[in-house]
This record gives structure tokens, C-alpha cells and sequence, in this order.
């Protein structure tokens, strides 16, 4: 009981300095302190970085700072943990709408439209569940129905191993969005060679979104989407969206 208590008011501390950090943030947002305020979000990060709001009101912050490259990754990873977060998408829309930043179709390559209504944690969990259902069916149907009756629970585990194969599928498939990442930095171009007094190719705005395909050095290759036009850029003007928590 000694360390029950001792947990609980260690539990209970941390949420009361959770709250305390969202409040200071929100003040520090309300009288226009922008910087300040996206640096409180990313230290909550730090503790909460599957957290969709703490990425959303960082966005929002680096957005009203003029920070277009760290804004489009606030929404993005909101996006990620919260597909149907109807106030992320719209202000991404808005943003790159803004800043003349082109939408770019993610998904991996086969996958419908409806698999980007929830994340990839979400169809793990779809998954696991189906597992159960196929499972109980199963059971079910050998322990527990009679041997005319056995057709509802073996259809029940034939549709739950259906359901498990396809979700596990599209996780499997979705994998690929760890290779996509924004351009944050302002003033980058794609260069032929990973030197920076390379050729140029063509510019990337901040905000733009790249997939990376290789690493060489201080330099990534990637590819502009949904140009697809390829180069290297340096890796410090870049960071994956699946990272869940930024450098400030």
C-alpha cells in the first residue's frame, strides 16, 4: 500500500505539472509570445509525444511565428496520430494553400483511400482484434457449439482471419511513411551531389514534402513529392514526420 501511494501521488504531481505547462503555454500564446510558447509544447513533447494536440498547438504557434517548414510538420504529425482531426487538415489546407505548397498523395502505392481514415496504431489495434474474434470463433466452434451449429462460429473465424490478414496488410504497407519528411528549413534547393556547392536542381520551399530514399554524410537523398524530382539535401533542413518529437 506504502508504494500504491507513493505511485499515486507521483501520478498526480505529474498531471498537475502537465497542466500547469498547458496553461503557461496557452498564456504565452495569448499574448502573441509564439517562440516561447512552441518551446513549452516541445518540452511537453518530450514526456507526451504521441500526444495529437501538443503537435497541433505547436503548429499552430510555429504558423502565427511565419515558421511555414515546422508548421506543415506540427499538422503532418497530428495527422498521423489523429487522421480524422477535421481542424489539423483544415488548417494544413489553408497553410499550403497560403504558401503555394502542392498536396501530395502518401499513401502507399494499392492502399484505398478509406485505409488514411485511421493511423497505423489504430489498424495494429484492428488487427489484434480481429485475432481475438478469430480465436474465441474458433474455440467456439470446436469446445462449445454443437456439431450442427459449429457454422456461425466458423464463419465468425474465417471472416476474424480475413479481417486480421487485411489490417496486417495495410500496416505492413503503411510502413512506408516513415521514409516522408518536410523540408523545415527556409532557402533549400535539391543538389545533384550531397556537397553543398553541388549543382542546383530546383528550390524546396519550406513546407514542402520530400520522401527519403538515402543517406549519405550530412546530406539525404530524397525525392520532391508531388513533383517527383529527386537530389540531395542536407539533413539538418529536414525531419521525418514519423519522428514524434522535433528538434526546437
Amino acid at each position: 500500500m506504502k508504494w500504491f501511494s507513493i505511485a499515486s501521488l507521483l501520478l498526480t504531481l505529474s498531471c498537475f505539472a502537465a497542466s500547469a505547462k498547458w496553461q503557461e503555454a496557452q498564456a504565452m500564446a495569448d499574448q502573441g509570445k509564439w517562440h516561447d510558447a512552441a518551446a513549452l509544447y516541445q518540452e511537453m513533447l518530450k514526456d507526451a509525444p504521441t500526444d495529437a494536440a501538443l503537435h497541433y498547438n505547436r503548429a499552430l504557434c510555429h504558423e502565427q511565428a511565419g515558421e511555414v517548414g515546422p508548421a506543415v510538420l506540427g499538422y503532418e504529425r497530428a495527422l498521423r496520430l489523429a487522421p480524422r482531426a477535421a481542424d489539423a487538415r483544415r488548417n494544413l489546407t489553408l497553410l499550403r494553400e497560403k504558401h503555394a505548397l502542392t498536396e501530395a498523395n502518401t499513401l502507399a502505392p494499392g492502399l484505398p483511400t478509406f485505409t488514411a481514415w485511421f493511423s497505423r496504431e489504430e489498424w495494429t489495434c484492428l488487427s489484434l482484434a480481429a485475432a481475438l474474434l478469430m480465436i474465441a470463433a474458433a474455440w467456439w466452434a470446436v469446445l462449445r457449439a454443437a456439431p450442427k451449429r459449429r457454422a456461425f462460429p466458423l464463419s465468425l473465424a474465417i471472416l476474424g482471419c480475413f479481417l486480421m490478414t487485411a489490417c496486417a496488410v495495410i500496416v505492413r504497407k503503411r510502413g512506408a511513411e516513415d521514409q516522408l519528411a518536410v523540408v523545415t528549413a527556409a532557402d533549400v534547393a535539391l543538389r545533384l551531389s550531397p556537397f553543398a556547392t553541388a549543382e542546383e536542381i530546383t528550390a524546396s520551399p519550406a513546407g514542402s514534402l520530400i520522401r527519403i530514399q538515402s543517406a549519405q554524410g550530412d546530406f539525404v537523398y530524397a525525392e520532391l513529392l508531388p513533383q517527383g524530382t529527386s537530389g540531395w539535401l542536407p539533413l539538418q533542413a529536414v525531419e521525418r514526420i514519423t519522428s514524434p518529437v522535433s528538434t526546437p
